[in-house]
């Protein structure tokens, strides 16, 4: 309806929309990639010639409800994702409120060079990563339930996950082709998000390299796709302490490794296939004396090709507890590259919380850019990254002032250490050239 009221009030003008995607009264910085990921779906309903405005409000106006950090981070990467502008909420008349003001004010007077190549970024890079599914058809088909929020997409793969453990992703609709560098670039489901696809575009997902937690699994079970994910789900509830992460080929684990679990959302994965590979198990009892009850996460090459890997958890499960750890960590970087038929994703080797943007200048041939902000209070020390693909020849960072400055790096295989620091919600922006062969 906004994308229809917009053409009606612009008449013979472009459509100007500003959007709702304030980050005020933030209360940490962890669920900042859900606001980007918000902002970049909101974005996607509109038709290109609409200009987009950000809502960079302070509400109510002062650094108790935003720091200028947040504000300028908030600016910066919801630029990178489409908005073309912003519209600033200042509106104090004492003198009292006016100077409450004086922060955001000041530094967005410095910060106009910065910003002006940022929008040039935006207008020519395209984003690259796992793809994260989402189409609004699922908010609109789920029974009205009064304690949950209509509003947002089952897209958590992206914002909770990838978006904290600095894995640059990207978000879909399904209607075009992967855009990750190599052939077929992994897709994400998770929960609920199958009900806004038909069994023909779900039929496409599982032809090539997909990632399912054990909700969207079980929904797929039951629409008929069992042989095509290598496993049937159950959802009865079921008890478990830990999972075991097996040696497999794959990684560099010497031994088994077993990870806490805690709260429900599990799901029973019942092999369909020999050729199924249990990764993980979900066990009960203690270290050294384990009761597997099933699958954790299973690897499935499908009679399409597509390559399924399904992890026995939803998404609405206490992920805190769960994902964010090295282990956890580790096999889903494994599992991406299975997906990937053996591409390492992009990431941000760290062990704090960094959302990580990561595309190709479409312009300038070798030319790449990686925009990072560090959710965590501890600084991220020297940039570190893992960057498959043509060796790099330089790294420049954008300095406020607008100005690309070299930056020292080494390289050793596929990492790249960058002698840059990300301070807290600090946006780092790194333009990266790769060598080019004529």
């Amino acid at each position: 309806m906004a994308p229809a009221i917009a053409k009606t009030l612009a008449g013979n003008h472009r459509p100007l929309v500003r959007i709702h995607n304030a980050f005020y009264l933030e209360n940490g910085h962890k669920s900042f990639p859900e606001r980007v990921t918000r902002t970049h779906r909101e974005i996607a309903q509109f038709s290109e010639e609409t200009i987009i405005l950000t809502e960079a409000d302070t509400c109510p106006h002062n650094r108790y409800s935003l720091s200028v950090k947040s504000h300028l981070a908030h600016i910066t990467a919801t630029t990178l994702v489409g908005c073309q502008g912003a519209k600033y909420w200042f509106p104090k008349t004492d003198a009292d409120d006016w100077e409450a003001t004086a922060p955001y004010r000041t530094m967005l007077g410095q910060v106009r060079p910065f910003l002006r190549e940022v929008a040039g970024i935006r207008d020519s890079v395209a984003w690259l990563g796992p793809q994260v599914l989402g189409r609004p058809e699922e908010v609109l088909r789920k029974p009205w339930d009064g304690e949950k929020s209509l509003d947002f997409l089952s897209d958590d793969w992206g914002w909770r996950i990838f978006g904290r453990l600095g894995i640059p992703f990207t978000l879909s609709d399904g209607r075009e082709p992967t855009d990750a560098p190599g052939p077929g670039g992994p897709r994400a489901l998770c929960r609920t998000a199958p009900w806004a696809f038909s069994d023909e575009e779900l039929h496409d997902f599982l032809s090539g390299p997909l990632l399912l937690d054990g909700e969207a699994a079980w929904h797929l079970s039951r629409r008929g796709f069992s042989e095509r994910l290598g496993v049937r789900v159950d959802s009865a509830p079921f008890a478990s302490s830990a999972e075991l992460l097996h040696v497999i080929p794959e990684s560099t684990r010497e031994r088994e490794l077993s990870v806490g679990m805690t709260g429900g959302g599990r799901y029973r994965l019942e092999p369909t296939s020999p050729k199924t590979r249990v990764v993980s198990s979900f066990v009960t009892g203690s270290k050294g004396n384990f009761t597997e009850i099933g699958p954790g996460l299973t690897w499935y090459q499908n009679d399409l090709g597509g390559r399924v890997a399904v992890y026995g958890l939803s998404m609405q499960a206490p992920l805190d507890w769960i994902f964010f750890n090295s282990k956890r960590r580790g096999q889903l970087l494994e599992t991406l590259t299975w997906l990937a038929n053996g591409r390492p994703p992009v990431v941000v080797e760290t062990d704090l919380d960094v959302y990580a943007l990561h595309g190709r200048d479409t312009t300038t041939k070798g030319r790449e850019y990686l925009c990072l902000l560090d959710l965590n209070p501890d600084t991220v020390e020297r940039v570190s990254l893992q960057l498959p693909g043509a060796p790099v020849r330089a790294i420049e960072r954008l300095s406020m002032a607008g100005v690309w400055e070299p930056v020292a790096f080494s390289a050793e295989g596929l990492r790249i250490h960058c002698e840059v620091d990300a301070p807290t919600m600090e946006p780092v922006i790194l333009r990266l050239s790769r060598m080019v062969v004529s």
